[in-house]
């Protein structure tokens, strides 16, 4: 998954390793990108970034504000 971005732009297609590199930056899994990785390597998490919404707009920006949603009421889903 880190491959993607760390050894340059892959194929053309969207993949299922770009999309679990941009998903797990979009989710803040530190143990995937820390913090310093995703501020090395930021113009190329935003180029991959750019070529997932290519594929599927709408769903990083839909997913990230799902994830913070929950994550601001204790993780749940409940009010």
């Amino acid at each position: 998954m880190r491959a993607i971005v760390l050894d340059g732009a892959p194929a053309d297609d969207l993949t299922d390793e770009l999309a679990m590199a941009v998903l797990a930056v979009e989710l803040e899994l530190t143990s995937v990108w820390s913090k310093e990785d995703r501020r090395i390597h930021k113009s190329a998490l935003k180029a991959q970034a750019a070529r997932f919404d290519a594929f599927v707009p709408g769903l990083r920006k839909a997913l990230r504000d799902s994830y913070l949603a929950s994550r601001a009421v204790g993780g749940g889903w409940s009010a």
